[in-house]
């Protein structure tokens, strides 16, 4: 299932099954909103490499 221009929020996306979440749904094509309550810089870094990873 594509979900090229389609845009998911996953919250608490920094681990565990949010992040699975996040990542299928990028692999899938979606634009990926990711969202937790610590580690800003792990975030950013985070969002960073599955752009690169899924081009999204």
């Amino acid at each position: 299932m594509s979900l090229k221009g389609k845009t998911a929020v996953v919250t608490g996306s920094n681990s565990g099954i949010g992040l699975g979440v996040a990542r299928s749904l990028a692999g899938a094509g979606a634009s990926v909103v990711l969202n937790s309550f610590t580690q800003r810089d792990e975030d950013h870094a985070l969002a960073k490499a599955m752009a690169a990873e899924f081009g999204v």
